[in-house]
């Protein structure tokens, strides 16, 4: 608390205390409630300290973190609407994405790029497509998929564009861009099994069928975030 010719004592973050001393020594001293604008800085190196703490110690980590680890019933209710909201997403950054708009479109006018007719998807910016990739996918994972899409990619021998582009009349998709043809999955969550647990983050595999027909096995990474009661479910891993 305090520095050099300011410095009155210190923060216990085990007991989230003060201890301010009563010479210059240090001898002794006496115990106070934490500085008002110190408070907020003190709670995060203190959940910093018992995190590292914790973290040599499975039962202690578990008790820190609270809750139950996720259950199969759990990945099963949250998949399926993250899954089906993927789908889109999968189309915007891989698939044929957004149809052209032809009543504003000129591919040799715009460099390359065609304004997009996004009343399909309803997502009428590059913002609102970040927006829809953060409500499935996890931060790490969308960053990922950014790179391509909004910030183009640096190669020893290139710089290639980015997939989107945003113009003076909206959002904007590169023509000359590689577009895959995407399976129509449906997904057999009764077949669900879990691969690898790691706290918060489960590892799963989940059959899944093309036009009746079984078809791959496909790798799910799930990550829960919040507090029970309250949890929120986010994809780490692709679905196409």
């Amino acid at each position: 608390i305090g520095s050099e010719d300011t410095f009155v004592g210190i923060i216990d973050l085990m007991n989230m205390e003060a201890e301010i001393y009563d010479d210059e020594l240090g001898n002794s001293y006496h115990k106070d409630v934490i500085p008002a604008d110190m408070v907020d800085k003190a709670e995060e190196y203190r959940s910093q300290m018992v995190e590292a703490i914790c973290e040599t110690d499975e039962v202690l980590l578990e008790k820190y973190f609270g809750g139950e680890e996720i259950s199969v019933d759990e990945l099963k209710a949250a998949l399926p609407q993250l899954v089906e909201d993927s789908k889109v997403l999968n189309e915007i950054y891989f698939g044929e994405g957004f149809k052209v708009d032809g009543s504003i479109s000129d591919v040799a006018a715009n460099g390359g790029y065609y304004y997009c007719d996004c009343t399909e998807f309803e997502l009428y910016s590059i913002s609102d497509i970040k927006d829809a990739t953060e409500k499935v996918f996890t931060s790490d994972y969308s960053k990922i998929l950014y790179e391509a899409a909004f910030d183009g990619v640096t190669t020893d021998s290139a710089v290639e564009a980015p997939r989107f582009s945003e113009g003076e009349l909206g959002l904007m998709q590169k023509a000359s861009d590689e577009k895959y043809v995407l399976k129509d999955r449906e997904f057999d969550y009764d077949s669900l099994k879990v691969q690898k647990r790691d706290g918060d983050r489960v590892t799963v595999m989940v059959n899944t069928y093309v036009g009746g027909a079984r078809d791959d096995t496909i790798t799910l990474i799930v990550v829960r975030s919040g507090i029970e009661g309250n949890y929120t479910y986010r994809l780490d891993s692709p679905t196409y």
